[in-house]
């Protein structure tokens, strides 16, 4: 195989490497999420390869505490538009690894890749492979990309009321192009109100409308996303080399 080196933006390089071969045991978590109600502030893409970080809090008064890291990825032959992935175009894309972790099918989800630690020692830079398919060519990509983090600790209010609603105060971000918040009752996808903002924005608006549907008690979620892409055209299609981390809050009480 010819060496291929890139030259692309800051924090993100390439190089062509042999194909990993180690294969530990895998994992099928799924951390796929409702589709936003507000406008699109994101880029489209072919391919995507995220590492993602989820910090949770289930006790109030505690920091948020890190707890799973995911490597997802998947090929759709037609570009993702505004983050709705079109499953019914995803292929298959051979075996793939990241840090010389394997992913599997995520469950229910065909041509779909994932892989789940609860190790917090994962850290840049990352290595994808993929052994490919007629789909989309093999090839290795070293990947240098910051993690996107809140420039202060995150505080995240206990309850909120229904009826006049809340406000969720984001304390600056580094490296996040995009930031979705999602408020959902319990783990129910079918009660849901999940924003997408630009990275810089610093608070975000649930109104008493928007809650209406949205039962009182103390199952509810709060979820708080920052998302940094890397895109660039190789083999005629579009990569994205993501680092996403996540932030969410258990046991929020919506009162009326």
């Amino acid at each position: 195989m010819k060496n291929l080196i890139l030259i692309l933006p800051a924090l993100l390089y390439f190089s062509c490497k042999k194909d990993k071969t180690t294969e530990p045991a895998p994992a099928n978590n799924s951390n796929s999420s409702p589709a936003p109600t507000s406008t699109n502030v994101t880029k489209p893409y072919n391919a995507l390869f995220e590492v993602y970080k989820q910090q949770s809090q289930i006790t109030s008064g505690t920091p948020f505490s890190f707890d799973w890291f995911y490597f997802n990825a998947h090929f759709s032959s037609t570009l993702t538009q505004n983050e709705g992935i079109p499953l019914s175009s995803l292929q298959n894309i051979g075996s793939v690894y990241c840090n010389n972790s394997l992913l599997t099918e995520n469950l229910g989800f065909t041509n779909k890749y994932q892989f789940s630690t609860t190790t917090s020692t994962v850290t840049a830079p990352y290595t994808w492979s993929i052994t490919g398919s007629s789909a989309l060519p093999a090839g290795n990509y070293t990947v240098n990309i910051n993690t996107p983090n809140f420039n202060t600790p995150l505080t995240v209010l206990d309850s909120a009321s229904k009826a006049q609603g809340f406000t969720v105060i984001l304390p600056g971000t580094q490296s996040t192009d995009f930031i979705e918040v999602m408020f959902q009752n319990g783990f129910s996808l079918g009660q849901f109100i999940n924003k997408r903002v630009a990275g810089n924005t610093t608070s975000v608006q649930f109104t008493n409308q928007e809650l209406a549907t949205i039962p009182t008690g103390t199952a509810a979620m709060l979820r708080i996303k920052l998302v940094n892409d890397s895109i660039t055209s190789i083999n005629n299609n579009l990569y994205n080399f993501r680092s996403t981390s996540v932030y969410q809050k258990y046991y929020f009480k919506l009162n009326n």
